[in-house]
């Protein structure tokens, strides 16, 4: 009988080792995997100061128009209030889990602007139907806009607008705050 004891106990001691390897097994492979996501985290926590940065930095020595197109870049846009006033946007889009998009607008005045949200290439998109517009006349615009997107329709009437609280007003309707 000691010797069947002796078996089971044996057999038992086997199977707690099998065990603890496959324990041990899993908590390598979810270490590693918590490690990845660790690293990944930091990044993406990093990502909209860095998107804020780049964006501020390009658009802090813009004073004219022409600088604010240049500056406006592929996904942003300059708008023209007229009377030697404008308003830039420069945007950074992200699509992938982690990268939030940042916008930073300047406005002539040097105010400053930021948005967290997902434009997703509106700023292109009106900045090509603005130029659709200037190929069939002045008298188009309104027209031209009011079977568009909401938010290109808040464009048009932003860079229609002459009055400064109410382009104010207007930024925070696309979904932009004063900077912080």
């Amino acid at each position: 009988m000691d010797t069947q004891d002796e078996q089971e106990a044996s057999q038992v001691k086997k199977n707690r080792r099998r065990v603890l390897k496959r324990l041990m097994g899993i908590g390598v492979a979810a270490g590693i995997c918590l490690f990845l996501l660790a690293i990944t985290g930091i990044y993406d926590i990093s990502a909209p100061y860095r998107y804020k940065w780049q964006l501020k930095n390009s658009l802090e020595q813009v004073s004219t128009l022409q600088e604010a197109e240049r500056a406006a870049g592929s996904l942003g846009v300059a708008l023209d209030h007229g009377d030697g006033q404008w308003t830039v946007i420069a945007y950074k889009d992200a699509h992938n889990f982690g990268h939030p998009s940042v916008a930073i607008a300047k406005m002539s005045d040097g105010s400053y602007f930021e948005s967290h949200l997902h434009h997703c290439g509106i700023f292109r998109a009106f900045a090509s139907r603005r130029r659709d517009y200037l190929s069939w006349g002045e008298g188009a615009r309104q027209e031209f806009f009011t079977k568009d997107d909401e938010r290109i329709q808040l464009l048009n009437l932003l860079e229609e607008e002459p009055d400064m609280k109410a382009r104010v007003k207007l930024m925070d309707e696309l979904g932009f705050h004063p900077e912080e």
